[in-house]
């Protein structure tokens, strides 16, 4: 529908002009008609019309004021003049201010208005096209181009290129503003980006990069010569570029601060977090590609210091040792405590694993090897026991596909001491992890199930049926270990694992774990482990930090 406007101040001719067709079959929506210029313009002002047919003599602002006006500010919009006054002059010089046509009032008749409608609704179809042809190709345009500069910035930063009239030729041809020397690389990512693939489709995913650009795009109209390309995996790449600023510290702050519009411009708009690399300054645009290497290396950091960070170029990112951290003596410990379902000692164990990770803190390669272990000891039990897979990791497909998706150690820890709760369970449910049998093995179930309560071995004794003598004898003589050390050292490891990885104090922790004596736990926990419970929190919270 052609959205039209009357201006008209004669009631009755706005009437007769209103009624004298059927508008909407002959494709016009009418808006409420205006009484003179002024209001038609602050309706023009505030609608989106395609035609204005106004007459040519009205009191204040006339048709040929609001004519002007339209051809000044609209010039889309088509404008019909229509007078009672038969001046040639008068016609000139409307049609010279941009009226698509002029009809007399004493002329005017209903096959004459539908055929200059009919002629001004064609022209007007017509434009519209042409328009949408034209910002179709410019968007083909632009992409064309845009694809143009990412291969270019893509090759740059992976491969590099060596010759300089080369490089100029590109930039120039591409458009791109980027100076030879004082060049900083920021190598990025999008954090959970395997997961965020999962969750939307391609097309998604590839409208969200258009308008992560443009954002881009427009922050960097604020600052220095700067160009963003997407790489794959949801990593990107940043190139500043300075010509005139001699203070390192001024391009770094400069840097910094766009990085950090950007981190929390995407967080705001997109609910996403991201990580950069910043390296330091690129004397030589030849040698790109060496310091984006070195960019990717320093964004490694995020997988030991968590999401949504920026990381600098240090002398700690360094490649540490390679090796697996779950030798044979530390598998051999999980399935005793797996076979004793004590699920407290088995995730201290594996806490213990990933404390001295983070302590020693390895390459992500020796890291993954470690976590590999780790699910290998799970899918030997899965296949032993004939457990379905699914039920232990809780998705489809190949886990050792799904810890790649983790970012960060804590993530995995997280991964993998859900697993094995997971694994626990249904071997507990299968009645396939009872290592002792008779009374000793029962007492054992009653106590990993009773721990956190106020037991004793009279209770226990009682609860399987043999007096307190026997069961400490046969206990002892089972386990290897008294029932109290067998008790206080299951409680202990399960407040290990809560001062670890929960925020209560230690004071919540200690009937928790089924201590009634504050003192007491202390005096267990210094003898068992070496340290005070104090101590040893503080020890975690700095392998964690």
């Amino acid at each position: 529908m052609i959205k039209t406007l009357i201006v008209e101040d004669d009631i009755f001719d706005y009437s007769h002009l209103k009624n004298m067709i059927s508008w909407e079959k002959e494709g016009f929506m009418l808006y409420d008609g205006a009484k003179n210029g002024t209001e038609a313009i602050e309706i023009i002002n505030n609608n989106p019309l395609d035609l204005i047919i106004t007459d040519m003599s009205m009191p204040g602002m006339d048709g040929l004021e609001v004519i002007k006006y339209i051809k000044e500010n609209y010039p889309d919009i088509k404008t019909l003049a229509i007078s009672g006054y038969d001046d040639f002059l008068y016609v000139k010089e409307s049609l010279k201010m941009g009226a698509g046509d002029y009809i007399l009032k004493h002329n005017l008749t209903p096959e004459l208005l539908k055929n200059t409608l009919n002629f001004l609704k064609n022209k007007i179809i017509e434009e519209k096209q042409i328009h949408l042809e034209k910002e179709k190709l410019e968007r083909e345009i632009k992409t064309g181009r845009h694809i143009l500069v990412q291969n270019f910035i893509n090759r740059l930063v992976k491969e590099g290129i060596e010759s300089k009239k080369e490089l100029k030729e590109e930039l120039d041809s591409l458009g791109i503003q980027l100076y030879f020397q004082k060049i900083v690389v920021v190598a990025a990512q999008l954090d959970d980006y395997d997961f965020f693939k999962e969750k939307y489709l391609e097309s998604e995913i590839k409208d969200l990069k258009k308008s992560f650009t443009n954002m881009v795009d427009e922050i960097f109209k604020d600052m220095t010569e700067a160009v963003m390309s997407f790489l794959e995996d949801g990593k990107f790449v940043i190139l500043f570029s300075f010509e005139n600023q001699n203070s390192e510290q001024e391009i770094f702050n400069q840097v910094t601060t766009t990085v950090n519009r950007i981190r929390s411009t995407i967080k705001q708009n997109f609910n996403l977090t991201v990580c950069f690399a910043i390296t330091d300054i690129c004397g030589d645009i030849r040698k790109i590609n060496k310091y984006y290497k070195k960019a990717e290396q320093i964004l490694k950091k995020k997988f030991y210091q968590g999401k949504n960070k920026i990381f600098y170029d240090t002398s700690e990112n360094q490649i540490k040792n390679n090796f697996n951290f779950l030798g044979v003596q530390e598998e051999r410990k999980l399935l005793e405590a797996i076979k004793e379902v004590n699920q407290g000692l088995m995730i201290s164990y594996i806490n213990d694993i990933f404390d001295k990770i983070l302590k020693s803190q390895p390459s992500i390669e020796s890291v993954k090897l470690t976590i590999i272990s780790f699910v290998n000891i799970v899918n030997k039990l899965v296949k032993e026991y004939l457990i379905e897979m699914e039920d232990i990791y809780r998705c489809k497909g190949n886990p050792y596909e799904q810890l790649s998706k983790y970012d960060t150690i804590q993530e995995l820890k997280k991964w993998i001491i859900d697993i094995y709760i997971n694994l626990l369970n249904i071997l507990q449910d299968k009645g396939i992890t009872q290592q002792y049998s008779g009374v000793t093995g029962k007492a054992i179930d009653f106590i990993n199930k009773n721990f956190r309560k106020d037991i004793n071995l009279n209770i226990v004794a009682n609860k399987v049926g043999v007096n307190s003598s026997y069961l400490s004898r046969k206990f002892k003589k089972d386990c290897g270990k008294g029932f109290v050390e067998y008790l206080n050292n299951l409680r202990i490891e399960q407040a290990k694992s809560l001062i670890a990885n929960t925020n209560c104090q230690i004071k919540e922790i200690v009937p928790e774990v089924g201590f009634n004596n504050y003192n007491y736990f202390f005096k267990v926990f210094k003898d068992s482990q070496g340290m005070t419970p104090v101590e040893y929190e503080e020890y975690i919270r700095s392998i964690q930090d």
